[in-house]
């Protein structure tokens, strides 16, 4: 242990003085460069002036008159030792929030969470001083007094496109799907897909209200958990889910890695009250012989046999391994082997057992990732082979974590009757579309 008596700066601390350093550096060359183009902002008290919004930009002044150099300011060449100002009083609130952007964007780049809701704010302040204000007109001027660039904008038409799906992505923000998107594009994209899908299912919702006796499969909104004891006992045949596997699936590392993001909670704990419940009230509401197949992490697999053995069912005694891919994810890097399968764990109730005997290692290639509409969307053929196994035409299929419903879509083009449970109202309306489709999506070797 050494005792220092100088003063200790982090590496975060110093990480943001240099980040302010260049900031205040590339604002200087702009100023010099194009002149002045928003001057700080200051209010009167007394005889003195305090600074409002500004703060990088007097910095960047204080290092020009450092310098001895002049600039310009609104045609004004202003001479070392002058400051030139805005009283507040003198701008609008959408003036000011315009200057407070500029300065923003300077400083330190925007996130794009962050840059949809300013572009977005400050249209709708323009839209209050002039209530016919098009976007075309707040990107015209917002580009005119940023010295023509924007966000890398230079072109009107293109940057006011970008105001306008900014003024729709920040209304959607409260959603974590859309928030956790890697970028503007794709959180547009996913908000259209969100409400084309709930207008397709609300549309088909009405279809099956009109014939419902005709229909194989049914979905509901809500929690397995709260739903399940509700459920008359000795109704199904199989219980066929894919669960939250405990595994952090929802992190922001693997969010990074692909499109298809886990939105769900994948806490531990919401896992093991998801296999308790359904271990325990699946037993209750299938018939007297029955089977159960869970998609699982293995790390609860000894959780999964220990919870069947309690309530009577008869767990086979290694998990069924789903072999995915030829390529896989390397958790290590170089210093590890690839995953290339996950594990389904089967369950047995009153010595039901297979109607054949397949072996543990099952190949079935995975959803290619441009067909893939839900980040744990697994194979359609190898649920119908699951299925195929298991039950005969007629039987009951119930989903308490449906997704987006691969296993009710399997259900009914197998003649199979299905229930489907999803708690996330995307993947629930998701569900009600893809469970009435008889295409099935292309899949990959890697």
């Amino acid at each position: 242990m050494r005792i220092v008596s100088r003063e200790l700066i982090s590496i975060g601390d110093r990480q943001r003085k240099e980040r302010k350093a260049n900031a205040v550096s590339d604002l200087k060359a702009s100023i010099l460069s194009k002149g002045l183009l928003h001057p700080p902002v200051v209010c009167a008290e007394g005889s003195r002036y305090v600074l409002v919004a500004g703060e990088t930009r007097l910095s960047a002044l204080d290092a020009i008159a450092g310098d001895k150099c002049t600039y310009l300011c609104d045609g004004v060449s202003i001479l070392p030792g002058e400051t030139p100002v805005t009283l507040i009083a003198d701008l609008s609130a959408a003036d000011l929030f315009e200057a407070e952007f500029e300065e923003n964007e300077f400083r330190e780049p925007l996130s794009w969470q962050d840059r949809a809701q300013a572009l977005a704010k400050l249209h709708t302040l323009r839209e209050a001083l002039n209530p016919k204000q098009t976007y075309s007109a707040t990107a015209q001027e917002l580009l005119e007094k940023s010295g023509g660039s924007v966000s890398g904008f230079t072109q009107p038409s293109k940057f006011a496109t970008r105001v306008r799906e900014a003024t729709v992505i920040a209304k959607h923000l409260h959603d974590p799907k859309i928030a956790n998107a890697r970028n503007a594009t794709e959180a547009l994209a996913a908000i259209l897909k969100k409400e084309s899908e709930a207008v397709e299912a609300e549309l088909i919702r009405r279809n099956m209200k009109r014939s419902v006796t005709e229909q194989l499969v049914e979905i509901r909104h809500g929690s397995a958990i709260a739903i399940l004891p509700t459920l008359e006992a000795d109704q199904f045949d199989l219980i066929l889910v894919d669960p939250p596997y405990g595994i952090a699936n929802n992190s922001a590392g693997l969010r990074g890695r692909t499109i298809h993001h886990h939105d769900y909670d994948d806490s531990p704990e919401v896992a093991r009250d998801l296999i308790q419940c359904i271990v325990q009230e699946g037993f209750r509401i299938t018939k007297p012989r029955a089977n159960l197949f869970m998609f699982g992490d293995i790390d609860y697999f000894a959780t999964f046999k220990l919870m069947c053995g309690q309530m009577g069912w008869v767990a086979f005694r290694t998990p069924i391994t789903w072999r995915k891919s030829n390529e896989g994810l390397a958790p290590w890097g170089s210093s590890g082997f690839r995953r290339t399968c996950e594990w389904i764990f089967y369950a047995t109730k009153g010595q039901k057992g297979l109607l054949q005997s397949p072996t543990d290692v099952l190949d079935f290639k995975r959803v290619a990732r441009d067909q893939r509409e839900y980040g744990a969307e697994k194979p359609l053929d190898l649920i119908k082979f699951l299925i195929e196994i298991s039950t005969f035409p007629g039987d009951r299929i119930l989903d308490p974590c449906c997704g987006s419903g691969v296993a009710l879509q399997a259900a009914r083009q197998m003649k199979r009757k299905g229930l489907g449970i999803e708690l996330d109202l995307d993947a629930y309306n998701l569900a009600v579309v893809k469970s009435q489709r008889d295409e099935e999506p292309t899949l990959v070797e890697s």
